[in-house]
């Protein structure tokens, strides 16, 4: 039996606390019960970026699982979802998902690599600079190529239509204006380098350039990146790298990055399934 819960039941609250288990105020809480009792959790939750897509996660305590319980949560969000992707997860991989029509569409590999010696890489004659010298319209032109950069990467989980300003918004909100780069040009903004801060540490964020995969200049603006978080004292930065973006891919060949603490996202197509 599936129960809807507040969240805030002490059943639930244990049981998150018995088996180390986050708690996520924005999360909805669905109980997975046998006999009356709590034995399971079923979380969905929403991303404001991706509306296409239900995210949800399913935890059975080890005694009760291989009794179908896992299934029935599974089958449960399968037909109260009206959105036509579901998606978890995982730091592994999951045989019982794809049995059950889901593929894994998106790895991601997360380190935080030292910031080394550092070499200005070969490249063309080209002008950087940083985002705290951006004037207006500038940041504009920016925000339009991140959103179509991120658009392109994720066509597989597709992005809540915004404008311009709304991205400007996202970019503006934790990114790292010292440590982040553009390549301008007399036609505008044809690469992008972000940094932001996470808990005090700093982490590439998007990155990208015009028309075409530039590794060349990809590669010149993370040395800037590099050498400004050096020069403040700064001996690594966090990565995170989607499978899904050539962009991020590049880092691979710059960076020593390890591929051990990896992510698995799985995706199910409802529509791939309709009868």
């Amino acid at each position: 039996m599936i129960k809807k819960m507040t969240g805030e039941e002490e059943a639930l609250q244990v049981l998150l606390r018995d088996y180390s288990l986050p708690y996520n105020t924005r999360a909805c809480y669905h109980g997975i019960m046998k006999d009356g009792r709590l034995v399971g959790v079923l979380w969905t939750w929403d991303k404001t970026m991706h509306d296409s897509s239900q995210y949800f996660f399913i935890f059975i305590e080890p005694d009760h699982r291989g009794q179908g319980l896992g299934s029935l949560a599974l089958d449960y969000i399968k037909e109260t979802c009206d959105r036509p992707l579901l998606q978890c997860g995982l730091g592994h991989q999951s045989t019982w998902l794809e049995a059950r029509g889901f593929k894994v569409f998106r790895v991601t590999y997360e380190d935080s690599p030292l910031i080394s010696d550092l070499k200005m890489p070969d490249h063309k004659h080209v002008e950087l600079m940083a985002l705290r010298d951006l004037d207006g319209s500038n940041w504009l032109d920016l925000a339009g190529l991140v959103k179509e950069i991120y658009t392109q990467t994720h066509l597989d989980n597709p992005v809540k239509a915004l404008g311009v300003e709304a991205w400007l918004d996202l970019i503006r909100a934790d990114v790292y204006e010292e440590a982040s780069f553009v390549c301008k040009t007399k036609q505008g903004i044809q690469a992008f380098g972000l940094c932001h801060m996470d808990h005090k540490t700093p982490a590439l964020g998007w990155r990208g350039t015009q028309d075409h995969l530039d590794e060349t200049l990809l590669s010149l603006i993370l040395y800037h990146q590099l050498k400004c978080l050096k020069d403040r004292g700064y001996q690594a930065v966090d990565v995170e790298i989607d499978t899904t973006d050539p962009y991020m891919m590049t880092l691979f060949k710059d960076l020593s990055i390890s591929r051990q603490d990896t992510w698995y996202s799985y995706q199910y197509r409802k529509d791939a399934y309709a009868v």
